[in-house]
């Protein structure tokens, strides 16, 4: 056999072979290519002849064989059209393998582009992609794909081909009439049933969801609203809050003959009669309206209600995962590897998580080859989402050249519906939307809890929670990255406050929040400022808050956030050399994500102990450089949850923190507080330990270490320290020192200290005048940084009792700074004024004053006219008697 009849002869085999798969699906029709090859032409088969010749559209099919390692040509010209790729294009390669088995490659154009090298033709110059076998390159992923799949993508090829052309007719029409109503040329529902209302139900269903398939998510409402198609003029189906809602009995005995578990079962096949590809079908509507968050039919024919909800189960090596989870290290590691999927989607959660770990540069560049491939792939959503996260980034990065998203939107290809959904977006009236929403459920909810009437919160809590989760995710799920300062933070606030305040005021008979779930955990975690946080939980003193958890959210979070690949990671990126991060928007969501897991580690019922929580954090500390503001958190849990952490634990942690000098907050001090609480003394074998903290108090006597320290070591321990801070004051003279050796009865030689003391005020002198208001003391008119030196030098006077050092020099200076210090350092009986007793709350002074009748009575009257809450405990504590 020569050369050129074996070539024939291989041709014939390839269309033979190719032949029998498509003529399943479609009308074929063949045209010669060359002697190895041929093209198959596909059209759709419709239910009736006014469809068929209606529906323009064909596909293409080239069909190759070859034998081994020999190379197969595609030429260029098939694989591209004068707008990019050909999504109507397709190739299949046959051979057989060294057992005589038959085998086969499916590629779609996007597939020959991404993965086949191109050539040129010497002789003609023409450009070919060249597929061949070796050893290191097998193409695995795209063989022995079976007859139905190869069908189904070659349909959808077509249906997106004729779906391109036809929104690019109309965007051409729109722009030479602009004045027109775009409307006009839209595609309403109507036209949309009309062309389903002859197909099954299961097609019906897979038709219309497959309207928005170009989006990874769409807003729930605007999905079914695509399966809203009528019985009759009675027939109703809508959506909400995670529901379908129908009385379409075509919809609702779809639903009634499958089974869903973990997978999609068909009951009875029979009832699906003349519909192909029914189980990929069945799962693709399932899994499409799971995505959007409608996980139940609500049968309006009955009371019944159908659960829809495919139970999956969650890949912790997702990169979504691995984003929520805080796994920076393990996000990292997934984008460095070798793309092995070059779909729109997975390319732009890789640009998207790399945003989030701060890494703009790599984002950016990615995001500039995926909108420039999208493009050419004809996939205009994917194109704007990667515009509108480069231009993210360019604010991000104080970039002005960045994306003109009007101008984007305006050259899609795309219905008027898909462009309106891009310029809500776009324009950020899509969260504004949302947030009015939200706004209204959370106006409402600080009402009912400013009422202080029996009402329900748990409604408003289920469409806040239904209506949140709808925005999340179809921001998220579409990798659309927004700003963190912007609107979306303060609805997400709110959000979070309301669950909090419906969580305050549950009782045994009105019903509100009682539990909070794993997807409000990860948002208040990721999503949540600290300080409002904390602020709302001690706000609405709540604590021992019910979690509960379906997939351990927060156990795999702490897990992997504190882990040693995490936190290394973590250090390379955040840490400060010369006095600079590389990557500052990443060093302070871990800063947040930090004090977060600690505060609802404090709030919520959730065992600390199984977590080994101090050494995490000792770990977290030692590798990374974030400063106390920071790791102060970590006291929240000591000192709500004693019992969950051990006397050795805390005392390895104290001697880190020392150790690391990480001592300018009360880290220690609370530590301390918790180890009196469990009743502990220090030992003589914790000697070192006791003189780093002695030392300690002594470098930083701000910190109340004096307060405590005492209670937790012996009393021949006390009187040595006692003995250390004399000869302390002895060689250098502290004024801070000895106020706290004072107030806590911890010097013996007062006297001898005093008069030094006092010196120490001799340059005092009261600026305030010429400071802005918010500097000074709205109850003396004093600067602050001076009142609080005053303050101290009245409270350790009242505690030494040295009321006959009112005529001395300094104290005269410092009675003429205002009437209150005239008032308490002196024997003269002026007015006193009530707010006085806001200035200095120190449990001395407010105890000494409390004798005196006349302060009594002049607070009692305050509060009957006027009744301030900071002053009504004061009178509580101090002065009533009860």
């Amino acid at each position: 056999m020569t050369s050129q009849d074996k070539q024939s002869f291989n041709g014939n085999i390839g269309e033979s072979r190719t032949n029998q798969i498509l003529s399943e699906k479609f009308y074929v029709s063949k045209r010669s290519v060359d002697i190895d090859g041929t093209d198959f032409i596909v059209e759709l088969r419709f239910g009736n002849i006014k469809k068929f010749r209606e529906f323009k559209e064909t596909g293409v099919v080239q069909a190759k064989f070859f034998e081994g390692y020999n190379e197969v040509k595609i030429a260029k010209q098939y694989v591209f059209d004068e707008d990019g790729l050909r999504t109507n294009f397709f190739a299949i390669l046959h051979t057989n393998d060294k057992q005589g088995e038959k085998r086969r490659y499916f590629f779609t154009s996007q597939d020959i582009h991404n993965n086949l090298r191109v050539r040129e033709d010497k002789k003609t110059s023409k450009e070919y992609y060249i597929f061949s076998l070796t050893r290191n390159k097998t193409f695995s992923e795209f063989l022995d794909f079976n007859d139905e799949e190869i069908n189904r993508i070659i349909e959808k090829g077509i249906l997106d081909t004729e779906d391109y052309k036809r929104q690019k007719f109309i965007a051409e029409v729109e722009q030479k009439f602009k004045e027109e109503n775009k409307k006009t040329f839209e595609l309403k529902n109507a036209k949309l049933f009309k062309e389903v209302e002859d197909f099954h139900i299961v097609d019906k269903l897979y038709t219309c969801l497959n309207y928005f398939d170009d989006f990874r998510r769409i807003t729930s409402w605007r999905l079914v609203d695509k399966i809203s198609f009528k019985e009759s003029i009675n027939t109703n189906t809508f959506y909400n809050q995670f529901e379908l809602k129908t009385n379409n009995s075509e919809i609702i005995d779809f639903f009634k003959n499958i089974e869903i578990e973990k997978s999609v079962e068909i009951i009875d096949p029979n009832k699906f009669p003349n519909t192909e590809h029914i189980r990929y079908k069945c799962h693709y509507i399932v899994n499409r309206l799971n995505e959007n968050l409608i996980i139940s039919l609500d049968n309006l024919n009955s009371n019944e209600t159908i659960d829809i909800y495919k139970k999956e189960k969650t890949d912790y090596n997702s990169l979504e995962t691995l984003l929520h989870t805080l796994n920076f290290h393990g996000v990292n590691e997934f984008i460095q590897r070798e793309i092995e999927n070059n779909e729109f989607w997975p390319s732009l959660n890789r640009a998207y998580s790399l945003i989030h770990i701060g890494k703009y540069e790599q984002a950016k560049k990615l995001l500039q080859t995926i909108s420039k491939n999208s493009i050419k792939a004809k996939k205009p959503i994917a194109t704007f989402f990667s515009k509108s996260n480069l231009r993210l980034i360019a604010w991000r990065v104080w970039d002005d050249q960045y994306p003109n998203l009007d101008n984007v939107i305006s050259d899609l290809p795309i219905s008027h519906e898909k462009e309106e959904i891009l310029r809500a977006l776009s324009d950020g009236s899509l969260t504004n939307d949302y947030q009015n929403s939200i706004d209204d459920l959370y106006s409402d909810i600080i009402e009912y809890k400013k009422r202080r009437v029996p009402n329900h919160t748990d409604t408003l809590i289920h469409k806040l929670y239904c209506k949140y989760g709808e925005y999340v995710n179809f921001i998220e799920g579409n990798y659309y990255a927004l700003d963190t300062y912007s609107e979306y933070k303060k609805i997400t606030h709110k959000v979070i406050e309301s669950f909090i305040i419906s969580y305050s005021m549950k009782d045994s008979y009105y019903n509100h929040l009682h539990k909070f779930n794993d997807f409000m955990i990860r948002v208040i975690i990721t999503q949540c400022d600290p300080g409002n946080l904390i602020k709302w939980l001690q706000r609405y003193n709540i604590s021992d808050i019910k979690y509960d958890t379906e997939s351990k959210y927060l156990e795999k979070t702490i897990k992997s956030f504190f882990s040693e690949d995490n936190l290394d990671f973590l250090a390379s990126e955040i840490n400060f050399i010369d006095n600079r991060t590389s990557n500052p928007d990443l060093r302070r969501k871990t800063e947040n994500y930090f004090k977060n897991i600690c505060y609802i580690l404090a709030y919520f019922e959730v065992k600390i102990e199984e977590y080994d929580f101090l050494k995490k954090v000792g770990n977290f500390i030692l590798k990374t450089d974030v400063d106390v503001n920071t790791t102060f958190a970590i006291t929240h849990p000591i000192l709500r949850k004693p019992n969950s952490f051990s006397i050795t634990d805390i005392l390895n942690f104290i001697e880190l923190i020392i150790d690391q000098k990480h001592t300018d907050s009360y880290i220690v001090t609370n530590c301390l507080v918790t180890l009196n609480e469990k009743d502990f003394k220090f030992s003589e074998e914790n000697i070192d330990l006791i003189e780093s903290i002695e030392n300690l108090a002594l470098e930083k006597p701000s910190y109340n270490l004096f307060s405590i320290l005492p209670k937790v070591i012996s009393e021949k321990r006390k009187e040595n320290f006692c003995e250390k801070i004399c000869s302390h004051l002895i060689s250098r003279f502290n004024s801070e020192i000895f106020e706290e050796a004072i107030i806590n009865d911890l010097i013996r030689s007062k006297e001898e200290f005093f008069e030094e003391y006092l010196n120490t005020y001799n340059s005092l002198k009261n600026s305030g005048s010429y400071l802005l208001f918010k500097h000074v003391s709205p109850y003396t008119g004093i600067d602050y940084r001076i009142a609080e030196r005053l303050n101290n030098l009245v409270t350790v006077i009242y505690k030494l009792k040295y009321f006959n050092y009112s005529e001395h020099p300094i104290i005269k200076r410092v009675r003429e700074l205002s009437p209150y210090y005239n008032y308490l350092l002196s024997d003269c009986a002026e007015q006193f004024e009530v707010k006085w007793l806001l200035e200095n709350k120190s449990p001395i002074i407010l105890g000494h004053l409390s004798e005196n009748i006349h302060i009594k009575n002049c607070l009692e009257t305050s509060l009957k006219q006027n009744f301030n809450k900071e002053l009504g405990k004061i009178y509580l504590k101090y002065f009533c008697e009860i």
